[in-house]
């Protein structure tokens, strides 16, 4: 099984800085480790807002295509 040192394809974190229940400093560790990876840090969302924010949605949308 592949661990994230040896992940290179492209990868969206999103992440909150007031999260609660996930510190912030996992999507950094995540992020430093995996080529390819963008972060998206969002503020006041907390843990479940951010999956119904609009700009996150958007984000996310252009992400894929």
């Amino acid at each position: 099984e592949q661990t994230a040192r040896m992940r290179s394809e492209p990868v969206l974190i999103i992440h909150d800085q007031d999260d609660r229940v996930v510190p912030f400093t996992n999507a950094q560790a995540i992020a430093s480790v995996w080529n390819g990876a963008e972060v998206m840090l969002t503020k006041g969302l907390g843990h479940n807002r951010i999956l119904m924010n609009e700009q996150v949605i958007r984000h996310v949308c252009e992400f894929l295509r």
